[in-house]
């Protein structure tokens, strides 16, 4: 699908138009792109293990299934969400929370709840107007 965008003189990639989201099924996409009316091509998301995948205000919501891992203290309960969304900027913002419930080995008992996340910023690319010259 990429190589038939659309270049200019200097090799510049022109992004298409715009794109559409389509649900295929169960948890999966269809995302195809457009130069005006005529379709470049579509990509088909792989089947994803979220348990539940919602869209609310312009952010992407993935939950997934919880989690039964085990650590020398005793069993821990893991719950994870990712959301996608896009700032002010333009910028695409990916974040992960996991949530995990410490177990004592003995009789299960709750010994608490750590809360992590990692959050990714993917700055948006800004379209050369003029080439940059040679040196």
């Amino acid at each position: 699908m990429v190589d038939r965008y659309k270049t200019d003189d200097h090799h510049i990639v022109t992004p298409p138009d715009y794109a559409t989201l389509t649900s295929s099924g169960a948890n999966q996409y269809v995302v195809a792109t457009f130069y005006g009316d005529v379709k470049l091509g579509e990509y088909r998301t792989g089947v994803m293990k979220a348990q539940r995948v919602t869209c609310e205000g312009g952010v992407m919501h993935l939950t997934f299934a919880p989690e039964e891992v085990r650590s020398e203290y005793g069993p821990n309960h893991v719950t994870t969400e990712d959301t996608l969304r896009i700032d002010a900027n333009g910028d695409l913002i990916f974040r992960s929370n996991m949530s995990v419930g410490y177990h004592a080995q003995l009789f299960h008992l709750p010994m608490g709840t750590g809360h992590f996340f990692e959050e990714y910023r993917f700055p948006r690319i800004e379209l050369a107007t003029q080439p940059a010259p040679l040196r």
